[in-house]
């Protein structure tokens, strides 16, 4: 009996070492990029998926180094060598469930919360890729990251991502107070993470303590590199200073925000409402600067129009259509959306002729785009019968 022992404790040793050895060189291999190099390792170590501490590193490296996924289960690596387009060609793919393989092991291994903990990443992932049609629906996803990130938690295993990632299912469900906590531990674990950052500045903000949502905005601010992120955050930060009343500063977050990603319509629209409401001269500009991202656009002319209109400037946005009419003669689509929003606005201010004159170039230009039957006719009609009744 006491040989069988002494077996059997060697095998488990054996079986340790060389799991933490496979561990140990994919990491190695990570290091230096070689990410097909290093799952090939890993693969080699437990082909059956059965070992938590390999299928928690494969899922990682899955994750975090793949050069494309679809749907979350199949995943594309390659090592660090690049082609002639600087580029990196995937010469490996992985069909890895994830879930499917945790939920697995969980139900074998109960009480190893690392596993717990990687599910949690898992749905985190799936959720922030917007997979349509998933192998679970979204509420789904949500409950699982919350449910594994939440054990994981509860057993001392988290880090600054599960903790942003348990805060962040709070705040979809609008549930500020309980988020909080979350977020400001992941931030207190790593203050260079702006996703948490940028996230606690969200909950600062929804709980009303703008100070500390301005700071932690500001931080996000500094610490995202990419345009799109970087350009996000200062419209955040400029949110922040339109609550404290401090226009000009907003302002200047804003034209921030546009150099990083010049003409994004989510930064010159509330930078034309506070430069108007500052009645900042550059309003003007911004109002051509808009429209000309979408001159055919319906939708661009109702926005701008209401801005004009809730700070009593309907004359002025009647002037700006006019001055524009002559730059689209050659566009239909957007002379007849001008004829129409300055007949709109014409009617607003009770110049019923000059408004009648308008809808009806409008209607005719628009006869050479919709159908009789269009919606637009039918608004066209009833603002005119409403005219013939004045």
């Amino acid at each position: 009996m006491k040989y069988f022992t002494t077996i059997l404790l060697l095998f488990s040793f054996m079986m340790g070492y060389s799991q933490n050895t496979a561990i140990s060189e994919a990491e190695n291999l990570i290091a230096i990029k070689n990410y097909k190099s290093a799952y090939k390792v890993l693969q080699s170590a437990d082909t059956a998926n059965q070992i938590p501490e390999i299928v928690v590193a494969k899922t990682d490296l899955l994750l975090n180094h793949n050069i494309g996924a679809n749907s979350l289960r199949v995943f594309a690596l390659t090592d660090s060598a690049m082609n002639a387009a600087g580029t990196r060609n995937p010469d490996l793919y992985v069909r890895f469930a994830a879930d499917s393989i945790l939920n697995a092991l969980i139900e074998k291994n109960p009480t190893n919360y690392n596993l717990y903990k990687t599910l949690g990443d898992y749905y985190l992932a799936v959720n922030l890729a917007g997979e349509e049609d998933w192998f679970l629906s979204d509420s789904a996803v949500i409950a699982g990251i919350r449910s594994n990130y939440q054990m994981a938690y509860e057993h001392g295993v988290s880090d600054y991502k599960s903790l942003n990632g348990l805060g962040y299912t709070y705040m979809l469900d609008e549930d500020f107070e309980t988020a909080l906590p979350y977020l400001e531990q992941s931030v207190k674990l790593n203050k260079n993470f702006p996703v948490s950052q940028s996230n606690l500045a969200d909950v600062y903000f929804s709980t009303g303590q703008l100070d500390n949502a301005l700071l932690a905005a500001q931080q996000a601010f500094g610490l995202y590199t990419a345009p799109q992120e970087k350009a996000e955050a200062a419209r955040k930060i400029a949110e922040i200073y339109i609550e404290k009343k401090q226009g000009d500063k907003a302002v200047m977050y804003y034209l921030k925000a546009d150099d990083l990603v010049p003409n994004d319509y989510l930064t010159l629209m509330p930078l034309l409402k506070v430069e108007m409401e500052l009645n900042n001269p550059d309003y003007a500009n911004r109002t051509n600067q808009v429209i000309t991202l979408a001159p055919d656009n319906p939708a661009v002319y109702q926005d701008v129009y209401k801005i004009y209109s809730e700070n009593e400037k309907e004359k002025e946005f009647i002037d700006f259509l006019d001055s524009q009419k002559v730059y689209y003669r050659s566009n239909v689509r957007a002379l007849a959306h001008n004829h129409f929003y300055t007949a709109v606005a014409q009617y607003e201010q009770d110049k019923w002729v000059d408004a009648k004159i308008n809808f009806e170039k409008a209607r005719s230009l628009f006869r050479n785009i919709f159908k009789s039957n269009h919606s637009v006719f039918k608004v066209i009609d009833s603002y005119t019968n409403a005219i013939r009744k004045k």
